[in-house]
């Protein structure tokens, strides 16, 4: 029995310590991971997409350049108890519930540049990208479920909801701390 649970326990090592080796010896490159691709048939790119369909009111466009951009909209940064009414687009990033880094460590590093391409790009489930103030954005980087906590009950009931929706569609892999950081938001609901 011993040394079946050593032999265990020296395949299971192996193991990890492969994956390990692997995680660390392919560094994020933000550039693997190409973003704000045409969407669709029309003439704006995702991140234009994502300021329309999350504007509070009707944006308008300056399609004087070639490149459709929203000039003006309304948005309402979801993760802050303040009501902050947004009118800048320029103010405004468009934030992955879990960011490009974060998907690196966490199953996405080995993927090709296509399926990055995918994930950074994608717009097939609502919360998978978000309009936010882009302070809030940038203080949130790439922290994960463990990390990152919305300010009021409903966010982080809604944030860890999407962020355990993201992880089952790219079949990403959270550690235990994560798995339970999730459904510490979740319970907010």
């Amino acid at each position: 029995m011993l040394r079946r649970v050593g032999w265990a326990t020296a395949v299971c090592t192996a193991l990890i310590w492969t994956v390990v080796a692997f995680a660390a010896g392919t560094a994020y490159d933000r550039s693997e991971w190409p973003h704000w691709r045409p969407a669709g048939t029309n003439c704006w790119d995702v991140r234009q997409e994502v300021l329309r369909r999350d504007s509070l009111e009707v944006v308008t466009w300056d399609l004087t350049t070639g490149a459709c951009r929203v000039t003006a909209g309304l948005w309402v940064d979801p993760y802050t108890a303040k009501l902050a009414w947004i009118r800048d687009p320029a103010a405004v990033d468009i934030d992955h519930t879990l960011a490009l880094q974060w998907v690196h460590e966490h199953g996405g590093a080995g993927w090709s540049r296509e399926r990055k391409t995918e994930y950074a790009n994608f717009l097939g489930y609502r919360w998978h990208l978000r309009a936010l103030a882009a302070g809030v954005n940038r203080s949130k980087g790439a922290k994960g479920p463990a990390d990152f906590k919305p300010e009021t009950p409903w966010a982080r009931c809604e944030w860890g909801t999407a962020a355990a929706v993201v992880i089952v569609i790219w079949d990403l892999q959270p550690e235990p701390r994560e798995r339970q950081a999730i459904r510490e938001h979740v319970a907010e609901c």
